[in-house]
C-alpha cells in the first residue's frame, strides 16, 4: 500500500465513493452511511474522510466537530458508535500509520483532541478490534464506558422466575400485537409522556426523524407494541444491524406496567430475532452522566431476560501531542 490519500466532503465524488464501499468495511452498520449520516441535516459540521490509495478505498473514517467545542473532533457525535472503518486491506501497522495520517490531518485543521466512540464487535461484519490496538499505542485515554445488557441467542443465559412470572402473567391480560410505523405515533407519545413523568426529558430523536430514518431503512427499523382494548400500553423500535437486533427505545404505560406488557413485548421481540438469525439482541445502555452513572433498576429489569452484559468505550487522543 501506498500513502494513503485522505478526501473530504469537498471531493465532488465522496458521498458515491462512501455508499460504495461502507459495506465492504469489517466494522460497519447502517449507522455509517451517508443516508443514515445525512437525516442530521446541518446539526453537525462533518470532517469525514475517505481514505484512499490509488483508486481503492481502504478505510472510512465517520466525523464531525463536537458540538459545543470547536477543538474536539468526534468520530462520530451524531451516531452510537463512529470509529476507523477499514478494509481487508488495512490492518496492523498500515492502521497505525492510517492512524497517524487522519490525526495530522485534523490537528492541521486546528483540533486539539479527537474523540474516538468504538464500535463494540457484536456489531462488526467481521470482527476486527486493530482500532483498539492501535489507540493503545498512541496512548489513547478512555474517558467513557457504558455498559449494556445483551443476550448471545445462541447461549442465553437463564431468565428469572420471576421474568417468566411476569410473561405468564402478560398472556392472560388479552393484550394484542401490533407492528409497523403506522404504530409510530402512538409508540411516541407513550414514550415522551413517561420519559417526562420520570425523568423530565424528551426521546433523543423526534418522531419525524424517526419516521424520516424509516424511510430511509425501512429494512433495518421496527416499530413493535401491545395494545389492551385498543390502546397502545407498551411499545419498543428496534434497529437491527448486520446479526444485532437493538431496541433503541423502550417504553410502557402506566397500565402497560400493571399488566406487565414490557416483559411479554420484549420477550416476543427476542424469539422473532432467534428465529431471523440474529445472534445478538442488545438491550442498550442503562447509564446517565457520561457513563458515570447506572440506572440498576433499568440494568436489573434488562438482566432478568437472561442477558450478559457488554461494554461500549470512548477514548480521547491528544492531537497536540502527537
Amino acid at each position: 500500500m501506498s500513502d494513503l490519500i485522505l478526501l473530504d466532503k469537498s471531493n465532488e465524488n465522496f458521498v458515491d465513493l462512501w455508499e460504495k464501499s461502507v459495506d465492504s468495511c469489517m466494522q460497519s452498520t447502517f449507522l455509517h452511511k451517508r443516508k443514515f449520516l445525512s437525516y442530521h441535516g446541518d446539526r453537525f459540521n462533518d470532517q469525514s474522510l475517505i481514505l484512499m490509495s490509488g483508486n481503492k478505498v481502504y478505510g472510512l473514517f465517520p466525523a464531525a466537530q463536537q458540538p459545543g467545542n470547536e477543538k474536539q473532533i468526534t468520530s462520530h457525535p451524531g451516531i452510537t458508535y463512529g470509529g476507523l472503518l477499514s478494509t481487508f486491506k488495512l490492518r496492523g501497522e498500515q492502521l497505525i500509520s492510517a492512524f497517524d495520517q487522519i490525526c495530522a490531518h485534523y490537528r492541521e485543521k486546528g483540533y486539539e483532541t479527537l474523540l474516538y466512540k468504538t464500535v463494540p464487535s457484536v456489531f462488526h461484519r467481521i470482527v476486527c478490534q486493530d482500532d483498539l490496538y492501535v489507540l493503545f499505542r498512541k496512548g489513547a485515554q478512555c474517558v467513557r464506558r457504558d455498559l449494556s445488557a445483551i443476550i448471545d441467542l445462541n447461549n442465553r443465559a437463564k431468565p428469572s422466575k420471576g421474568h417468566k412470572w411476569s410473561v405468564g402473567k402478560a398472556r392472560k391480560n388479552d393484550l394484542v400485537a401490533v407492528e409497523g410505523a403506522e404504530m409510530a405515533g402512538e409508540i411516541w407519545e407513550v414514550l415522551a409522556n413517561r420519559l417526562q413523568e420520570k425523568y423530565g426529558t424528551k426521546p433523543v430523536h423526534t418522531l419525524d426523524e424517526l419516521l424520516d430514518l424509516y424511510s430511509r431503512f425501512p429494512k433495518e427499523i421496527e416499530f413493535r407494541g401491545l395494545q389492551h382494548k385498543g390502546e397502545l400500553v407498551a411499545g419498543c423500535v428496534l434497529f437491527n444491524s448486520n446479526s444485532v437486533c437493538h431496541t433503541q427505545y423502550i417504553t410502557s404505560s402506566g397500565k402497560g406496567d400493571e399488566l406487565f406488557a414490557l416483559n411479554l413485548l420484549l420477550e416476543n421481540a427476542i424469539a422473532d430475532a432467534q428465529s431471523s438469525s440474529y445472534r445478538y439482541f442488545d438491550f442498550g445502555i442503562s447509564n446517565e452522566d457520561q457513563g458515570r452513572y447506572l440506572n440498576e433498576r433499568l440494568y436489573s429489569f434488562k438482566k432478568h431476560f437472561g442477558a450478559g452484559s457488554m461494554v461500549h468505550e470512548f477514548f480521547e487522543i491528544d492531537l497536540l501531542g502527537e
